[in-house]
C-alpha cells in the first residue's frame, strides 16, 4: 500500500486542475505517501500548490528561526545554511521517527507534507516512511491487547529541548502536552492506525504511567521492513 509515483511526465503541479488534486489527495489517503517526478518550480509557485490543499502550518516546534531563512512559510531542511555554509557535523535535523505535529491537539493533525528535494546527495540521506494502517492491522493478538489500553504522550516541550530550541511561553500556550490513544481510528474513514508519536513519546497506562516494556515492543513492531 505504501508509497506510489503518481503522475504523466507532462504534469505540472504549478497549473494542476481542480480535479487533479483531488485524484491527488486520494491518492495520498490511499498509499500513505506519494512521489511525483519531473517538478520545478518557485518558492512562491511551492506556497501557492500547498494553500491549495488547506490551511498551510509549519511543523516547526520552539523557535528555529534558520528553517525560515528564504521564506516566511516554507522550512528549509539542508546541513548547509542557505548561504552555502555548512551546519557542521553535529547538526541534527528531526533524526529520529516522527509523525509530523504529533505534538498539536488531534484537529490540528490532519496534515499532508509537501516536500520538495531540490538538491539530494550522492549516496545516503534517505528518508524513511512507515505506514501506520498496515501495522496497526497486523498487530499480534497479545500486543493489541496491551496497546489498546495505552495513550501516547507528546510534548512540544521536550521536542524543542531535544532540538536544542528555546521554547517560549507563547509555545507552551500554542502547544500544550498532548495525551492521544496509540490506537486510533481516522475521523474521514474509520481506518484504524498507530498514532506513535516519535521516539521521544511516551506511550502510559489509564494512570499516565509509562510502559517502556511495550513501548518497546509497539516501536520493533512498527519498524519492521514490512511496513
Amino acid at each position: 500500500r505504501l508509497g506510489k509515483v503518481w503522475g504523466d511526465d507532462k504534469l505540472s503541479l504549478r497549473d494542476i486542475s481542480d480535479d487533479q488534486l483531488t485524484e491527488l489527495v486520494q491518492a495520498v489517503r490511499q498509499h500513505g505517501m506519494i512521489v511525483i517526478p519531473n517538478q520545478s518550480w518557485s518558492l512562491e509557485e511551492q506556497e501557492q500548490f500547498t494553500s491549495r490543499l488547506g490551511e498551510m502550518t509549519a511543523t516547526v516546534v520552539g523557535q528555529a528561526p534558520e528553517y525560515f531563512e528564504v521564506h516566511p512559510r516554507i522550512v528549509r531542511l539542508s546541513n548547509f545554511r542557505a548561504d552555502g555554509t555548512w551546519k557542521g557535523p553535529n547538526y541534527q535535523g528531526a533524526e529520529v521517527w516522527h509523525q509530523d505535529g504529533d505534538y498539536m491537539k488531534m484537529s490540528e493533525r490532519h496534515i499532508l507534507t509537501v516536500l520538495c528535494a531540490d538538491q539530494i546527495p550522492k549516496s545516503g540521506g534517505g528518508t524513511g516512511f512507515v505506514d501506520l494502517v498496515e501495522a496497526a492491522a497486523a498487530l499480534p493478538a497479545s500486543l493489541r491487547a496491551k496497546a489498546e489500553g495505552l495513550s501516547c504522550f507528546t510534548s512540544a516541550r521536550r521536542n524543542a529541548a531535544y532540538m536544542k530550541r528555546d521554547f517560549t511561553a507563547e509555545d507552551a500556550e500554542k502547544y500544550p502536552d498532548q495525551r492521544t490513544p496509540v490506537l486510533y481510528q481516522h475521523p474521514r474513514d474509520g481506518r484504524e492506525l498507530l498514532l506513535m508519536g516519535s521516539e521521544l513519546s511516551v506511550f502510559e497506562d489509564e494512570e499516565h504511567q509509562p510502559d517502556a516494556e511495550t513501548t518497546q515492543s509497539l516501536f520493533q513492531h512498527v519498524l519492521s521492513s514490512q511496513w
